[in-house]
């Protein structure tokens, strides 16, 4: 499985709980951008009422002038009574509809601020809800970001396992072909090894040609005698090929580039393993983690002054002063072994694992 396989796997729920957070998030903003929009029109009213009542006092206060002069000339010049008080009767009236135009803005206005009020309320909410998927995301990311690192430490995890494996093997291989060899040397060099053997070669080729069954059956029994024979004194050497086909393993190492715009590789080394070899503990895990750095440094022609082997949360990084254009001309580098070669190759993390490294190197 890749890294990508791993990084699918693992995030895909996670993938589709923040895609369905962020529509809901946008829901809930443009809820409250409305609701933004309705405040500032209940304001443009307000002032309106507010303009209105000015104008409505205003006109009440000349309204009240003009009954006091009237009310004065009335008391002066009775024989205009008439008259007059037909003009006083308007002018209350227009005071009465100045009043009643006053009070029905002052109903306006509480009706208005009581409105304010419930807004700002819905407001509240709204935002109290926003606070709520904000934090809900920011946990979600989180989980992503640990499933994503978890990809790649699972991947890292293969990718040492396989070379594990590949050394094994390699041993086995070195062990057989050494078997093999000896067996050839003997056969020409012990008579009584190159006698067995030419018989060996004569039974097998009687037993090929061979047509009466019961022949065939007693050919084979004296080749299995001669083959146990040669068994005993070189176990597994009939068995081991004499061309074996050595292993040529390919394996990506990923690297990221930092903020200070350099490259940093991830080594597939066990922090445990690393440990133990700062303290000085050898073995054959810490020779093949050893030959791994080794080959990089010599292959890639690394200098001490080109940078530093770390383990950072449980990691182990060779942070190099490389720029992302110089690691990516570098061809990589080769692990030899007795029986094959492992060749290590550069590739970039993608970018949401990067952003999740360095969230997680500012959170720890």
């Amino acid at each position: 499985m890749t890294l990508q396989d791993h990084i699918h796997s693992q995030t895909r729920e996670i993938r589709d709980a923040i895609r369905s957070i962020d529509i809901h998030f946008n829901d809930i903003r443009e809820k409250l951008g409305a609701f933004e929009e309705r405040l500032k029109r209940i304001s443009t009213e307000i002032t309106r009422c507010r303009t209105l009542e000015i104008e409505r006092k205003r006109l009440l206060n000349e309204t009240e002038d003009k009954e006091t002069d009237l009310q004065k000339e009335f008391d002066e010049l009775e024989q205009r009574r008439t008259v007059l008080l037909d003009r006083l009767l308007e002018r209350r009236a227009e005071k009465n509809k100045a009043e009643q135009l006053l009070k029905e803005a002052r109903v306006k206005i509480e009706e208005t601020q009581s409105s304010v009020k419930e807004h700002h309320g819905l407001r509240v909410k709204l935002e109290n809800e926003l606070h709520d998927v904000e934090q809900e995301k920011i946990r979600y990311q989180q989980r992503f970001n640990e499933s994503l690192l978890g990809a790649l430490d699972s991947y890292l995890t293969e990718v040492e396992n396989r070379i594990d494996s590949a050394l094994v093997g390699d041993r086995e291989r070195e062990l057989r072909l050494t078997i093999l060899q000896k067996f050839k040397n003997a056969r020409h060099e012990d008579r009584e090894i190159g006698d067995l053997c030419d018989q060996r070669d004569q039974y097998r080729e009687l037993i090929s040609v061979a047509t009466v069954p019961s022949v065939k059956e007693m050919l084979k029994g004296a080749l299995h005698e001669i083959e146990k024979s040669l068994e005993a004194r070189y176990p597994g050497a009939l068995s081991a090929s004499g061309t074996l086909t050595p292993l040529n393993l390919i394996e990506e190492l990923p690297y990221f580039i930092d903020q200070d715009q350099k490259a940093s590789v991830l080594l597939p080394i066990n922090w445990v393993l690393w440990k133990e070899i700062e303290r000085g503990e050898m073995g054959q895990s810490a020779d093949r983690a050893m030959s791994l750095i080794w080959g990089l440094i010599n292959d890639c022609k690394i200098k001490s002054s080109d940078g530093i082997f770390q383990l950072i949360n449980k990691r182990c990084i060779y942070y190099s002063n490389f720029t992302e254009e110089d690691i990516s001309l570098l061809e990589g580098f080769k692990l030899k072994m007795q029986v094959g070669i492992v060749q290590f190759r550069f590739m970039p993390l993608p970018i949401e694992i990067q952003e999740a490294l360095f969230n997680e190197a500012a959170n720890s």
